[in-house]
């Protein structure tokens, strides 16, 4: 059992949303007026999404992708379409052969010979906010090692003493014994006294079962 705590930072999330609609079509009696109609729809909302919400974005993307199977298969894979539009047969044979490969890798069989249903259509609005990442917290707490303890209560123990250490202050690769609760500016981890942890060179805590 491990667990792992670090006080990196991530990338804001981009505005993004999903929209969908059911349109049943077959390869070998394939709608195209009848797709393309739908997926006009699709990215008008899409655009409303980003008139509405992503008017202060950076950029912005649109992505189509369509839920595609055999003839009577129970499940189907979702194909990312490199078009908005079909604009003729050269699109629809596109589609198809990227479902057989996609099909081939996933299930290791491909059935070239059988109709293609497309069934489940998808538009995917991205709006990015930002063209960078944002860093590592800032900790301006006193970094030296030290440790203070408090009574706590565990099931199997009843009350025990228990060390208190600041997250950033471990020192990295030493392994310490549990009982222990680990403080950091963000949250806190009780270690129970069957456990021990240790603090790993990238900044993470790593507890598992004492040996």
């Amino acid at each position: 059992v491990g667990a792992a705590l670090s006080a990196a930072g991530a990338l804001m999330s981009d505005l993004m949303s999903d929209y969908r609609r059911t349109y049943f079509t077959v390869s070998s009696r394939f709608d195209e007026a009848g797709v393309n109609q739908m997926l006009a729809d699709l990215t008008n909302q899409c655009q409303t999404f980003i008139e509405k919400c992503g008017t202060d974005a950076l950029s912005h993307t649109i992505q189509h992708s369509v839920d595609a199977r055999y003839k009577n298969q129970v499940w189907e894979i979702e194909i990312p379409l490199s078009f908005d539009q079909f604009s003729g047969a050269g699109d629809l044979q596109k589609t198809i052969c990227d479902f057989h490969d996609a099909h081939e890798q996933i299930f290791m069989i491909r059935d070239p010979d059988s109709p293609v249903e497309f069934v489940n259509w998808r538009a995917v609005v991205r709006c990015k906010l930002h063209s960078h990442s944002f860093g590592r917290l800032i900790d301006t707490t006193d970094t030296s090692f030290d440790s203070h303890s408090r009574r706590a209560y565990f099931s199997d123990h009843g009350f025990v003493e228990v060390s208190v250490y600041d997250f950033k202050a471990l020192p990295a690769g030493k392994q310490f014994a549990g009982p222990a609760v680990i403080e950091s500016p963000f949250t806190s981890i009780v270690v129970d006294p069957t456990s021990g942890f240790s603090r790993s060179i990238a900044g993470s805590l790593i507890v598992c079962p004492k040996k």
